[in-house]
């Protein structure tokens, strides 16, 4: 709860409330899953050893699928606040 509590707080301040609240409200989903998906794969992150086996080569690419994912919602975001202003 107090996660997503300082998320919406940050929200509303950054975006100096110049959006509607369904759009506030669909920027704070995208936040959350944001940290959702860097909370999950931080713990593969941490797992990853020097040797290359096959298990880390999908530790790797499940990395990979996630940064790419969090990118795009980070992109999606920083439309929605563009075009809020």
């Amino acid at each position: 709860m107090l996660k997503c509590w300082l998320w919406t707080c940050t929200a509303d301040v950054w975006l100096g409330r110049a959006m509607d609240e369904n759009e506030a409200e669909l920027l704070r989903q995208i936040y959350t899953r944001i940290g959702m998906i860097m909370e999950d794969v931080s713990i593969v992150a941490l797992e990853l050893g020097a040797p290359a086996t096959s298990l880390e080569r999908e530790k790797i690419a499940a990395l990979s699928d996630a940064v790419a994912t969090i990118s795009s919602l980070n992109a999606a975001a920083g439309a929605l606040t563009k075009g809020s202003r």
